[in-house]
């Protein structure tokens, strides 16, 4: 009976004594989604104390032998014995490098954050965090290297530009478009090239300018020298006819998600209209990634002893029945020669896709390095893989009538990284020597 009247009065202190003086020190967490410091940048985080509860946070900066206090917080013990205090909290500080005077270099942020345990003659349970940042306010610099810089509408151009600083998001801008520089074409590994094109259905007041993007995010951009020349695309219409659609449309049954009762008509519309525009963001996306070597040389082949059937970005409307009914751009060139002639690759390059694309059917895409790529569609039979690398002139496949094609021939196209391109430009060699080739030359090497 003793024993447990002893126990009675020692435990309950011990507990006491057990819990005030609790040795889990505190959790201190800064949300940092970059190692560098703007002119003025704002972070966040959370501190978490489950025993007693958070009892003090202290923010600090460490620049130059000097300390900046960036936060100072005290928060609340428990309001009983038993009762602890805040056991989580939210917090943010922003740091103002102009009203701090502080300029750009190495620095260091501190949080030392305390709880309301007695550990430590009563300061409690303390954290110590550091993180070391960089303090970066100045854009990189640039230098277009590249003169002038003549576009036609729906085609393509080269800007060669250097920055002045590496591991920055760079490219030429035209319009809304971006397309990405590539480094590693001449001995100073910040000199850049782009491929660039205009949308067929940009104007000539579209803006063309390098921009670049550093690590801590400071942005820069330099206009381009350059003169657009409005070109006029050709207007076409294609009869349809109730042979061509019960013929074809019964193909893309499973892939356009047409209903079953749906017209030949109908479902030629859902073809031309969805699945188009589907297949289209597909082939665009794969000029997202890409080599950054040059596979390519000289003028590009076109399929031969071929007639032009179409040409790059006609307007086509689609008559049915004397009414027209739809209205879309192609956005290729297409060729007619014999029935399954052998198509060669345009250029140099490496295959990126081979497989069927909807309305393109069976097609194969080369990359000829840093965002140019060509595309052959409508073929009967493909003969190279994904991975491959290929030299100019080797067969790719077969010419035939895949996808929405109506006889047999060869849909040709080019990109500039996401935006299709008039091929004519690339058959061109005098137009790559004046505007490709020869401003590569003029770099030194």
């Amino acid at each position: 009976m003793i024993f447990v009247i002893g126990l009675l009065i020692v435990l309950p202190p011990a507990w006491f004594l057990f819990e005030r003086l609790e040795g889990t020190p505190p959790v201190v967490t800064l949300d940092i989604t970059s190692p560098y410091i703007r002119m003025k940048s704002e972070f966040s985080g959370t501190v978490l104390d489950s025993g007693r509860g958070v009892r003090r946070l202290l923010v600090s900066l460490r620049k130059d032998n000097r300390e900046i206090v960036l936060l100072d917080k005290s928060f609340p013990s428990g309001e009983t014995i038993q009762e602890g205090g805040v056991p989580e909290a939210s917090f943010r500080f922003v740091i103002d490098l102009q009203k701090e005077g502080l300029v750009d270099g190495p620095a260091v942020i501190q949080l030392t954050a305390w709880d309301h345990a007695w550990r430590n003659w009563g300061e409690g349970n303390r954290t110590d965090i550091e993180k070391s940042m960089e303090i970066d306010t100045k854009p990189p610099r640039l230098e277009v290297i590249s003169r002038q810089h003549n576009i036609n509408q729906g085609g393509a151009g080269l800007a060669i530009y250097r920055v002045s600083e590496a591991n920055t998001r760079n490219g030429v801008m035209v319009g809304e478009n971006f397309f990405p520089g590539h480094s590693g074409h001449f001995k100073d590994p910040l000199v850049y090239l782009a491929f660039f094109a205009l949308d067929h259905l940009q104007g000539t007041d579209a803006a063309l300018y390098v921009s670049a993007t550093d690590q801590a995010g400071n942005h820069s951009q330099s206009g381009l020298t350059h003169y657009i020349k409005k070109k006029v695309f050709k207007q076409d219409t294609i009869q349809l006819s109730d042979d061509f659609l019960q013929r074809k449309m019964p193909e893309f049954n499973a892939i356009a998600e047409v209903g079953e009762q749906a017209s030949d008509i109908e479902k030629f519309l859902v073809v031309n209209r969805t699945l188009r525009e589907k297949n289209e963001l597909q082939l665009v996306s794969l000029g997202a990634k890409t080599d950054s070597t040059l596979y390519w040389e000289g003028g590009f082949l076109r399929l031969p002893r071929s007639a032009p059937r179409a040409g790059f970005a006609d307007h086509r409307s689609y008559e049915y029945n004397g009414r027209i009914i739809d209205r879309q751009y192609h956005m290729g060139v297409d060729l007619a020669s014999l029935a399954h002639s052998p198509v060669p690759a345009a250029n140099r390059g490496k295959v990126v896709f081979v497989g069927d694309v909807g309305i393109y059917g069976s097609t194969v895409v080369l990359d000829h390095g840093c965002g140019l790529f060509s595309l052959y569609s409508h073929l009967s039979r493909m003969d190279v893989k994904e991975g491959d690398e290929v030299t100019k002139g080797q067969p790719l496949g077969l010419t035939g009538n895949s996808g929405l094609a109506g006889g047999d021939h060869l849909h040709y196209a080019m990109l500039v990284n996401t935006t299709f391109v008039n091929p004519l430009e690339w058959w061109d060699e005098s137009w790559i020597e004046n505007n490709i080739t020869s401003k590569i030359r003029e770099v030194q090497p």
